[in-house]
């Protein structure tokens, strides 16, 4: 088998079953399979996906989170190549196929994807630079939330390849054998920057990560998971703060831990003066 897409379903059913309708329209000509694998969701999912035509199922009775649930699908895949693709993306051409395609192509390919665009066709977050301590400082002391500069580089290209640091982990293509080779998703990460880390890691071993710029998939970037909460806001440093530990020297990371703090301090204060927002410091920073 060519191909197994794994899409982790938690409570977003109708995306779900969306983005494998939009999966079997388009992709041809190429053997794939699809792994839906279900983090404990409550909203009828079990009773829909195990009964869907086509797909191979896996309910896991607990949250495992994106990396964990996402390994739990390679495990029982049976395709030479993984692609990772969220709930809440849909195929709109024959990616999957261009996508192994092109992946057969490049030498040293690590991570793999396209450009992301949302359901207005504004392009998305789809590839960045790693956030290693200078991006960190910049990012930290930044005002304004335009777009970066990859994200504007990117729009410029119509075709072809460019070599990005990451690809997100909404649509990521990779070799199987080296996915595993390289230890899989980590499991210290539950949610956000586990893709970041692995193409890191891919990065570290002399593999180049690449987005294809004449393919687009629609992710509708936040359905999946609800507006920044508090709750969300938490895995996200949680994550960050995890990321750093492996890439950044002590010095470098009790700097960014520091400024984290601080612009933490100062968000509760503005935003959640109240027990639960303190309560979130505590469980983040001094645990």
């Amino acid at each position: 088998m060519d191909v197994s897409i794994i899409i982790v379903n938690y409570n977003t059913k109708e995306l779900t079953v969306n983005c494998i309708n939009s999966i079997y329209e388009y992709t041809k000509n190429i053997d794939f399979e699809v792994i839906v694998v279900d983090n404990a969701s409550s909203d009828g999912s079990k009773e829909c996906f195990g009964a869907f035509p086509g797909i191979v199922y896996i309910y896991s009775h607990e949250n495992l989170g994106f990396g964990k649930a996402n390994n739990l699908g390679v495990q029982v895949s049976r395709g030479k190549y993984l692609f990772f693709l969220n709930s809440d993306t849909l195929l709109i051409s024959n990616t999957v196929k261009i996508l192994c395609d092109t992946y057969k192509r490049i030498p040293n390919a690590g991570c793999l994807g396209v450009r992301l665009i949302d359901g207005d066709q504004n392009y998305i977050h789809s590839s960045e630079s790693f956030p290693l301590f200078k991006r960190q400082l910049i990012d930290l002391f930044k005002i304004s939330k335009k777009d970066s500069y990859l994200r504007k580089e990117l729009s410029r290209y119509t075709g072809g390849t460019i070599e990005v640091d990451y690809v997100t982990g909404a649509d990521l293509f990779v070799d199987k054998s080296l996915f595993i080779e390289f230890g899989m998703f980590d499991g210290d990460f539950f949610m956000y920057y586990e893709d970041t880390y692995l193409n890191y890691i891919f990065k570290k071993k002399g593999r180049k990560n690449f987005i294809i710029c004449s393919e687009k998939i629609i992710h509708l970037e936040g359905m999946s998971s609800k507006k920044m909460s508090l709750d969300k806001r938490e895995m996200i440093l949680t994550s960050r703060l995890v990321f750093n530990k492996k890439v950044l020297a002590n010095s470098r990371f009790l700097v960014i831990y520091i400024l984290l703090l601080l612009k933490e301090i100062f968000y509760i204060t503005v935003n959640e003066r109240n027990q639960r927002g303190l309560n979130y410091l505590k469980k983040i920073f001094f645990k």
